[in-house]
């Protein structure tokens, strides 16, 4: 979250912010149809961009839940540019965070793991977990991601 207090995260259709001073989960409210948060606007730290399931954007405020849809135009650069919106690799200024995964050969068969890179330093190190859904702090000094088995 801009004020660095928080995570703002997605379980299901419910967005939840979790205290990092305490570990505190508080339930905000639910948003139907949502796949993804996107990112604080710049300019104005209580909205935030999210994807619905049908490619909508929309910004929503994080006080009130009020949700204010987004048109963008159908053409080739709108279909890159969701595309960019849909993966987890991001550019922020000069920073790069990208997800890298690779097919793994088990006792049980082949399974995907994925991992988080700064520019090209694994920051995950997720050897038999996979890591995704990379977020970079405001300020460019932390990284939070998904670590599951």
């Amino acid at each position: 979250m801009p004020d660095d207090t928080g995570l703002l995260v997605l379980k299901k259709n419910e967005l939840i912010k979790i205290s990092l001073a305490d570990g505190v989960q508080s339930p905000l409210f639910q948003i139907p149809g949502i796949i993804k948060i996107i990112g604080f606007d710049q300019s104005d730290a209580d909205r935030f961009l999210i994807l619905l399931e049908d490619d909508q954007l929309e910004l929503v405020s994080l006080q009130t839940g009020t949700r204010e849809s987004l048109d963008y135009p159908t053409n080739k650069e709108a279909e890159t540019f969701l595309s960019h919106i849909k993966s987890w690799n991001r550019v922020y200024g000069d920073t790069q965070i990208n997800v890298k995964t690779r097919r793994k050969r088990t006792i049980l068969g082949h399974r995907s793991i994925s991992n988080i890179y700064y520019q090209h330093t694994d920051l995950s190190r997720c050897i038999k977990s996979s890591c995704s859904q990379p977020s970079l702090s405001h300020d460019g000094q932390s990284v939070v991601f998904i670590k599951s088995d």
